[in-house]
């Protein structure tokens, strides 16, 4: 099982936050320039994967100019997973 986290927080005088899907579009992407993350990301033996966000206002900060945003990502492989892995690899041994 993997766990990948990211955080942000958004800043603006206007009041004009950005979107949620735009951040964690852009927090996954962070996640994939890291090479300890991408290889968590992708890992074959990951079969069953989700992730979310979490908006929340930062304590102490002017709630109208502030937004905070978590991105959680979770990975976990299955007993099936671990069936394709071992066929795959019998396949490539022999080939």
């Amino acid at each position: 099982m993997t766990e990948n986290i990211a955080q942000s927080i958004h800043y603006s005088s206007a009041g004009n936050l950005i979107r949620s899907d735009v951040v964690a579009g852009s927090m996954a992407k962070s996640l994939l320039a890291a090479p300890y993350h991408l290889r968590s990301l992708m890992m074959p033996s990951a079969s069953v994967t989700g992730a979310g966000v979490v908006i929340y206002k930062p304590y102490n900060k002017e709630a109208a100019n502030n937004q905070g945003y978590v991105l959680v990502n979770h990975a976990a492989a299955t007993q099936a997973t671990d069936i394709r892995l071992k066929a795959y690899s019998l396949i490539h041994v022999k080939a």
